[in-house]
This record gives structure tokens, sequence and C-alpha cells, in this order.
């Protein structure tokens, strides 16, 4: 996977969940490129535990080149719908975008950054410091 796009496209499906009777994104993606170009692609059903996600991350954070992870989010702070977060690791540098989407039709709204979301800078820096410890 070369970038956040790819992995999107290929991996971030918001779907209708029977067990919330709304659309939604899990399990969770990650894809994981090591240091020693190994590849994996692993689902995270989790139950929603954010800290479990992240500290799958954390155990390999040290030995990769390349993580992509997409954990899905409620209606939080200046967000104004549910949002599924798409984490891009790229040698150590860190990034975020947050996808908006309507719960009743699974439609996307908009694509925030950080820049653009008080939220999703909060989300992002949350995530930086579990895993970097």
């Amino acid at each position: 996977m070369k970038d956040s796009n790819e992995f999107i496209k290929n991996l971030v499906k918001i779907e209708y969940q029977k067990t919330i009777e709304a659309y939604g994104h899990y399990p969770f993606q990650m894809y994981v490129e090591f240091n020693n170009g190994k590849k994996q692609l692993v689902s995270l059903a989790l139950g929603g535990n954010i800290r479990a996600v992240y500290g799958k991350v954390r155990k390999i954070y040290g030995k990769t080149k390349k993580i992509f992870l997409s954990v899905d989010f409620p209606t939080n702070g200046d967000i104004e719908s549910d949002f599924v977060v798409v984490y891009s690791v790229i040698d150590k540098i860190i990034t975020s975008q947050a996808i908006t989407y309507d719960t009743k039709t699974g439609k996307t709204l908009e694509v925030l950054g950080v820049v653009s979301s008080k939220q999703l800078t909060i989300i992002t820096n949350q995530f930086k410091a579990l895993i970097t410890i």
C-alpha cells in the first residue's frame, strides 16, 4: 500500500452494522509494512476498545516503515457527525484525517484534516501519546 488514499479506497468501508442498526466502520482496519519488508493486513474487532487498538499499534511501532489505521468515532466536539479517523504513520511521521459520514445512509460527507478540526487534533495527539510511550 503506497499511501493513505489507497488504504482508504481499498479498506475503509462504511457499511450497515446490524448490531447498532446504523451505518459505521467496523471492524477497524490496519495495514503494516515492517522494516524487514514484511507486510501485514489486520482487522481489529476489539469491541470498539480504542486503547486496545492503540496498544496493538504501540507493540509494533518501532519495527515499522508504514502503518495505516482506521478507527470509527461518534460525533464529538467540532465534528458534527460520526467519522472515521485514518492514521498514517510513515517513517515515524504521524498524520491523520477524518472522514465524516451519515449514520442513516452511510454517505460520506466531508474529509477533515487536523488543521480544520480541533477534535481531530485532540484525537491525533492522544494517538501519538499512546503509541510512542
